[in-house]
């Protein structure tokens, strides 16, 4: 995917928490033991109770984080939609870029993600 901004991963995820039904953002998740972990945007929900965090290593690349222990399923599919969330905002970043016109649409399809982009 690439580097990617501080302020277009946290657009970009919560976004995608608006989409998930009983969803919330955080800055703090937890591990299996209720170690807390600082994130830089994090999601957590019924179905994924010690959440998901999503940090930016050094070199700008989306790291995903969390323990998916018990909730394994919801896991995945929270970390694979905010790696297709954050590619689509990339996208339209440099659509945007050349044309500051241009809006789009995005939808959460399972673990896909959507995007219309009209000019």
């Amino acid at each position: 995917m690439g580097q990617i901004s501080e302020q277009l991963l946290k657009d970009c995820i919560k976004a995608l928490c608006k989409e998930l039904t009983g969803a919330s953002l955080t800055t703090v998740i937890q591990d299996f033991n209720g170690n807390n972990h600082n994130v830089l945007v994090g999601i957590k929900s019924k179905e994924l109770p010690r959440g998901i965090g999503f940090n930016l290593d050094s070199n700008g690349n989306m790291v995903v984080i969390g323990d998916g222990y018990g909730s394994y399923g919801t896991w995945e599919k929270y970390s694979t939609l905010g790696q297709n969330y954050a590619k689509a905002f990339k996208v339209l970043q440099n659509v945007k870029n050349k044309n500051p016109h241009a809006t789009a649409r995005m939808q959460v399809r399972e673990k896909a993600v959507e995007m219309e982009i009209a000019y």
